[in-house]
């Protein structure tokens, strides 16, 4: 992820996490961070599963997650939604995908939140810093 910054004074953006704080090169006004942008994917790379959902809701709840901390997912299902809402002998079952380079952080987040969810581990609220 890379950050926008914005100059307060004249509103021009750059990219770049080190410019926070410094001055506009245009205006000298202070730069502040507005967004988090993420760089765009090779079109070469690839797209590989990371977890595969026993149904559409459970494959939804991971996407939401999963996008909350930045990866892009798409989805894989033999069956379309709606036509078969249950699963039998893994008919109903949705592959979550993500970019490779991204498929070992995704696929942590995902164990991290069904351990979460399972009750095998107590909620820890992340600190903010």
């Amino acid at each position: 992820m890379e950050a926008v910054v914005e100059c307060e004074q004249c509103g021009r953006r750059y990219a770049g996490p080190d410019l926070v704080g410094s001055r506009c090169p245009k205006c000298t006004g202070v730069l502040n961070t507005v967004a988090l942008v993420r760089p765009e994917p090779r079109p070469d790379e690839r797209i590989v599963e990371v977890y595969r959902a026993p149904d559409m809701v459970q494959a939804e709840l991971i996407r939401q997650v999963l996008e909350a901390d930045g990866i892009l997912v798409a989805f894989r299902t033999l069956v379309a939604w709606g036509v078969h809402t249950f699963t039998v002998d893994g008919l109903g079952e949705v592959g979550i995908l993500a970019l490779e380079s991204e498929a070992k952080r995704a696929r942590k987040i995902v164990m991290d939140y069904l351990e979460q969810v399972s009750g095998d581990r107590p909620y820890e609220p992340e600190e903010q810093p």
